[in-house]
């Protein structure tokens, strides 16, 4: 190794770091199986009357069999408060079939309003919010569909000292390689960083596929208006609820993403919109991804001619990782797994360019807080 090259050593070391990092996924997804064996031996706390907040925009064909898993749930007291920006929103349509297929349950839409300055999603949930009935809220994206025991196990989580339940999710892909590839990030790589974060780094941010939290906690950081002005609307809320010394806990639930039949385009822009709100809300955790790419630096090691044992259990261990956190979510990645951390590679070098997004039919240009500053040029 004396007369390695300088390539060598820099891509053996960041081969290394990146295999300690899949080592860690693997911990941190052990711990939380146990963590979730040991809440579930104890009492659950009170199940609490629910408002479920959804806003919703647009119309795909997936999204009845979503809100129908809603409208199924198998808990107590809760309501579905959906809300659009539009009247002409086709989103209407479907929730008025829903409201029709379950006549017994709490449905109601309510038609917010242009939404003004800042993101139009949070515009929509502080109407939302001020019209629920309950003081226990979930958020959830238009997108996600639950099982029946869902919200029981979630609100069974929500103890006196807990100030939020989040949930890892999967994503269920469609019929495009684009798709195929996206719930293999999503189902892999971006729940072992959330494992991660809750279990190595300490968790306190929020993951928007489900979030369920106290009116009043919102009420303390100064309700949804607070985090209006950011696009990162979730790691907002999230990270806010934490800085009241009140914890964000990672639920036992998973619940599921419909990934649709998107295609390359959808999919870059997506996954870059969501690499550069990482990169303005945590910068530190954004540049600390680069350990995270074993497979891009195992296999430029190789290239310079470094030891092929070392980019091999690099590889091992990327496998090793996704094969843990695929059976934290109830996902399949199998081979996906290397091309999708490639991909997420190039997402993330792609996300220095600029701090410009694509975000719902919109450019939009963020400042380096991460806060919406006006349509981009």
């Amino acid at each position: 190794m004396s007369a390695a090259s300088p390539a060598v050593w820099l891509f053996g070391a960041l081969t290394l770091a990146a295999s300690g990092y899949y080592a860690a996924v693997v911990a941190a997804g052990i711990r939380f199986h146990v963590d979730v064996r040991r809440r579930r031996a104890l009492d659950p706390s009170p199940l609490p009357a629910v408002s479920i907040l959804k806003p919703i925009r647009g119309a795909d064909a997936q999204l009845l069999d979503n809100l129908r898993s809603h409208a199924r749930l198998d808990y107590p007291t809760f309501e579905l408060v959906f809300g659009v920006a539009d009247a002409e929103d086709p989103a209407l349509s479907v929730i008025e079939q829903l409201r029709q297929e379950f006549p017994a349950a709490a449905i109601r839409a309510l038609v917010c309003g242009p939404a003004g300055d800042g993101n139009a999603k949070v515009a929509i949930l502080e109407k939302l919010s001020a019209a629920a009935h309950h003081d226990v809220f979930l958020v959830d994206d238009a997108d996600i569909r639950l099982e029946p025991h869902t919200l029981r196990g979630m609100a069974g989580e929500l103890s006196d000292e807990v100030g939020m339940v989040t949930a890892l999710y999967r994503a269920r892909p469609g019929t495009t390689e684009a798709s195929r590839l996206d719930a293999a990030w999503i189902s892999a790589d971006f729940s072992g960083q959330a494992l991660i974060g809750a279990y190595l780094a300490g968790m306190s941010f929020a993951l928007g596929a489900a979030m369920l939290f106290r009116r009043r906690d919102l009420e303390r950081i100064g309700g949804f208006s607070a985090i209006r002005p950011y696009l990162a609307d979730d790691y907002q809320l999230g990270v806010r609820i934490a800085a009241l010394g009140r914890p964000i806990r990672l639920s036992g639930q998973v619940v599921e993403t419909i990934s649709g039949d998107a295609g390359w385009g959808e999919v870059w822009r997506r996954h870059v919109r969501w690499s550069r709100t990482i990169r303005a809300s945590r910068p530190g955790g954004h540049a600390g991804f680069a350990v995270t790419f074993g497979v891009l630096w195992s296999l430029l090691l190789l290239a310079s001619g470094g030891p092929a044992w070392m980019a091999a259990g690099c590889l091992l261990g990327r496998y090793a990782a996704s094969a843990s956190t695929a059976s934290r979510t109830g996902a399949a990645v199998g081979w996906r797994a290397a091309p999708a951390e490639l991909w997420a590679a190039a997402v993330w070098l792609a996300s220095f360019a600029s701090r410009n997004v694509n975000w719902r039919g919109r450019r939009l240009r963020l400042d380096a807080a991460g806060r919406i500053a006006g349509e981009a040029r």
